[in-house]
């Protein structure tokens, strides 16, 4: 039905209203200035969490999404509601994967069943519809259906079991529906207005427990998070900070918190092939599990640690120890020269030109992304992603250096990113040692840089050692508040940030207290109007 899915996805089905309205309308009213929170607007679901979504409600490990839904915007993360745009390709897209998922499902009764969670007497089965409708349309829209909508779902499928004679016609009818509609595909948030506030508007339960769901899992709230909503445990601070504390031991979390790195630190994507691509997935994902999860510690190890868990060939890559098997295993790094996350083949692949490293990108991406120091965009016609012309020097650091000299403007912005390029360009875009140019032996590669007002260094360990005594703490905090947002950060999120950040310092650096401060914040109960920053 090509209509269904444009009137779902761009006009939204029965009441979008709160039907639960909230525990705390006539509470005393709070400033959006005190609670540091800036403007927010509905967000559609990511491909990924779209994916991880159909999994969680049915079942369906396929990964459907990533083969038809249009690539999400990075910059540098796949939520930003800004970049959001509905168009007829999403349409298609949308309605071409209800359609498969909900056949899929129908079709498997090991899957179908449970779901549907009664066996019905027949096609004309309106009560086993109607627990279904309601049951289900709770974990899709992940809030209780009203009556009225209730009654709109169950017709329509009634209806179309009667024509085709067949109940569960009538269910996957129901499926493409809900896979379809607006409360599916974007994360609505109302709230309640807060006396004598404009703009600002509490949460109720449900949306409060979608955030967070979200956030920490990447994908839709369960049975037992719904009925906390529900009961009211998360309109209180209290409530939020024990259901964010058992949520985190869910493995969905610990994947979470391990694809934020690889967003945040430009590795989600790495310009390898297989062979080292999947080794170095491990690595990371291992290193950030145990310093977060498994022996929980100051989240800065994550640059200091010395030690990485890798096989045989991986170790050999980097000239490690080899720890005796085709199986990864913790190897101490030693005297190496590396030294933590940015000593990683995962983090020294991003950044990079087609063929080679790039000292400016790498020094931006730490710039921007590890100390929150924006670098202004280049000219319009600077050639930004080609590497110096090889015509003004012999060896690639003369070229960086003749190209800082064409102009002042030109050597103000570049000298501070590409001297810390500098300092790692005795890696190449692998991770592997290198002590010249690649193919010019005569270009001897120093891996002197600075990292402008902290120091000179050499190597990823020096670099990380001067990162740990600079703001890279409260830098983290506020990419994860962008990531919690979904979108870059206003003025009016200066307030939260530094909380944010001094709560990070205050809990020993432990990232998952991080992402607890985070949910537990007064400010994660509201929104505000997209109006106000105006």
């Amino acid at each position: 039905m090509p209509w269904l899915s444009t009137f779902l996805l761009l006009g939204c089905t029965g009441e979008l209203g709160d039907p639960h309205g909230s525990a705390n309308d006539d509470d005393e009213p709070t400033s959006a200035e005190e609670l540091g929170i800036g403007p927010m607007a509905m967000r559609r679901l990511s491909v990924y969490e779209y994916d991880r979504t159909v999994l969680d409600l049915l079942g369906d490990d396929r990964s459907v999404g990533a083969s038809l839904l249009p690539e999400d915007n990075r910059a540098p993360f796949d939520n930003d509601f800004e970049t959001q745009t509905p168009s007829n390709v999403l349409v298609v897209a949308v309605e071409t994967l209800a359609g498969d998922v909900a056949t899929q499902l129908v079709a498997a009764p090991v899957r179908r069943d449970p779901l549907i969670g009664c066996t019905p007497t027949g096609p004309n089965d309106q009560a086993c519809m109607e627990a279904f409708v309601r049951r289900f349309g709770r974990r899709a829209w992940r809030r209780p259906m009203t009556d009225a909508e209730v009654v709109d779902f169950v017709a329509m499928a009634v209806a179309f079991s009667q024509s085709q004679g067949d109940f569960f016609a009538g269910a996957e009818l129901v499926l493409r529906a809900f896979l379809q509609s607006a409360e599916f595909l974007y994360r609505i948030e109302l709230g309640t207005p807060v006396k004598g506030e404009k703009g600002l508007y509490r949460l109720n339960g449900f949306e409060i427990g979608s955030r967070m769901s979200y956030l920490i899992w990447g994908s839709t709230p369960s049975e037992e998070l719904l009925d906390s909503a529900e009961s009211g445990e998360l309109d209180s601070v209290e409530g939020r900070r024990a259901a964010a504390s058992a949520m985190l031991a869910d493995p969905r979390a610990h994947t979470q918190v391990e694809r934020f790195h690889s967003m945040w630190l430009g590795f989600e994507k790495m310009p390898l092939g297989p062979e080292l691509t999947g080794p170095m997935r491990v690595e990371t994902a291992a290193i950030i599990e145990r310093i977060v999860f498994d022996e929980p510690q100051s989240w800065l190890q994550l640059f200091q640690t010395t030690e990485t868990f890798v096989d045989d060939s991986l170790a050999a890559h980097y000239g490690l120890p080899l720890p005796g098997g085709t199986s990864p295993a913790w190897v101490d790094m030693g005297s190496s020269g590396r030294q933590g996350i940015l000593s990683l083949g995962a983090f020294l692949s991003s950044a990079s030109n087609p063929n080679d490293t790039s000292p400016t990108k790498r020094g931006k991406l730490i710039r921007e992304r590890l100390l929150c120091d924006p670098v202004g965009a280049p000219p319009p016609d600077a050639p930004a992603d080609n590497p110096p012309d090889t015509n003004l020097g012999p060896c690639k650091i003369d070229q960086y250096l003749a190209n800082q000299a064409v102009g002042e403007s030109c050597r103000g912005c570049h000298q501070p990113m590409d001297a810390i390029g500098f300092g790692l360009e005795n890696y190449d875009m692998s991770g592997q040692f290198r002590s010249h140019d690649d193919n010019a032996p005569s270009c001897t590669i120093d891996g002197q840089g600075e990292l402008v007002g902290a120091g000179p260094f050499k190597g990823p360990a020096e670099l990380s050692n001067l990162l740990v005594h600079q703001d890279v703490d409260a830098c983290a905090a506020e990419h994860l508040l962008r990531y919690a947002s979904g979108r870059a950060l206003t003025g009016a999120d200066v307030v939260l940030a530094e909380q944010l950040g001094e709560s990070f310092r205050s809990s020993d650096h432990r990232f998952d207290e991080l992402i607890v401060a985070i949910v537990s914040s007064e400010a994660f109960g509201f929104r505000t109007d997209m109006k106000v920053e105006e």
